[in-house]
């Protein structure tokens, strides 16, 4: 049994008590602050790797882990008002969550003292899971887990003795400052509601996945279950083929690596090859986009020059047409980046993605475009409804009354 003596202040708890969201527009797995980019995330990863991700067990252990966690929702809510203490959330869910995920007890220890930070002070990570190498000290993943409702975000690590030399940063900025400085590269941090996934090295602060198993089990995505699945399970942290090795050098290219490391490469060069594609892309758009407009039919009266006997754009037209054909292209750019970066509901809100997203246009667009839909306005017309949306934010506002009221544009102007 892990033993625990640690017990959090009432004021750094979530309520046990609140209803579980059944709503659908939130996903199981969250990836705050573009941990992998969302469309290699829920899209791109499953593609390439689901035969590889222990399909037999993906799918035995759904169900039973389901119950597990409803079940200890359900002993920790009879209880509520009590004193809710680790070895309390161990028992009724910590302990079947991670022998589920394929954790050794014996690979499972306490830390036996703070980790130092270089200007933040001790932290007190709770345990970490070590290797098999013979006096090996470093653990392999920090396993920080708390009581079950922990405010990880707000709350702070108890203190009893008033030590100074504690940190007393929220817990989960304290546990980023220990993983920067230390040698473990990874680290799961819980409070039994939600599990999160950091790891070291991580230019961009509060940036991790997160699993909210209460939305997880409720909306029952196969996408989701297969993200967390993939990503939290010891297999994923484990050197292919050489047993539980340190992998600090595979970052470096120099050895194989764990399927972390092959999906957070993977995610980075697809972005890079997008930023590499860019500047052609635009070039090749910026083309396309103003010789559509120059073609239409329907334009033709309105251009002020001619050629060869047929009215085109005039000088002054053409000039205006670039300078709105790279705003218009921008204004993709920065939506596209917005969703890939989960700044927009993309995540969260399936009506966003399914009917107003770039993504689900982009997924359109690579489909054969019927004859009898040639003149059809679906594009363009969703579009404008999604920049509407972000210049006057949602619910419409009256843009009259905002610019009385001295209202600024919204995302974009």
């Amino acid at each position: 049994m892990i033993e625990a003596t640690n017990q959090p202040d009432e004021n750094e708890l979530l309520s046990v008590e609140r209803p579980i969201s059944l709503a659908v527009e939130r996903r199981g797995v969250q990836n705050e602050g573009g941990f992998l980019t969302p469309y290699y995330l829920f899209d791109l990863m499953a593609r390439k790797h689901a035969d590889e991700l222990d399909p037999v067990g993906r799918d035995t252990h759904y169900q039973p882990l389901k119950r597990a966690f409803f079940s200890a929702q359900k002993k920790i809510t009879e209880v509520a008002g009590a004193p809710l203490s680790f070895e309390k959330t161990w028992s009724a869910w910590y302990k079947e969550l991670f022998q589920t995920l394929g954790f050794i007890s014996q690979q499972f220890r306490r830390v036996q003292e703070p980790i130092e930070t270089a200007h933040h002070g001790m932290v007190p990570i709770s345990h970490g899971y070590y290797s098999d190498i013979p006096d090996d000290p470093t653990p392999l993943i920090f396993m920080d887990l708390h009581p079950f409702g922990t405010n990880l975000d707000r709350g702070h690590y108890p203190n009893p003795t008033r030590s100074h030399e504690l940190t007393t940063e929220p817990i989960s900025r304290a546990l980023e400052l220990a993983l920067d400085q230390n040698e473990t590269r990874w680290a799961l941090l819980s409070n039994g509601i939600e599990l999160r996934l950091y790891r070291r090295g991580s230019s961009v602060a509060r940036q991790y996945l997160k699993v909210d198993f209460a939305t997880l089990f409720a909306n029952e995505d196969p996408i989701d279950w297969l993200v967390f699945w993939g990503v939290f399970r010891l297999a994923a942290f484990l050197q292919s083929g050489i047993g539980e090795r340190d992998v600090s050098e595979t970052s470096a290219g120099n050895s194989p690596g764990c399927f972390l490391d092959t999906v957070i490469d993977e995610s980075q060069r697809h972005a890079t090859k997008i930023a590499d594609d860019l500047r052609e892309n635009l070039v090749r758009a910026t083309e396309q986009l103003l010789q559509g407009v120059i073609d239409t039919p329907a334009n033709r009266p309105f251009w002020q020059g001619t050629f060869q006997g047929k009215q085109v754009p005039g000088e002054d037209q053409l000039k205006s047409l670039f300078d709105e054909s790279v705003y218009f292209l921008f204004r993709l750019l920065f939506v596209l980046y917005a969703e890939s970066r989960d700044l927009l509901p993309i995540g969260e809100s399936v009506i966003y993605r399914d009917v107003y997203s770039l993504e689900h246009l982009q997924k359109m667009a690579e489909k054969p475009l019927r004859e009898e839909d040639f003149e059809k306005t679906y594009y363009i017309e969703t579009l404008r409804t999604l920049f509407t949306m972000l210049y006057q934010g949602y619910p419409f506002r009256n843009p009259t009354a905002s610019k009385e009221k001295g209202h600024q544009n919204a995302l974009i102007c």
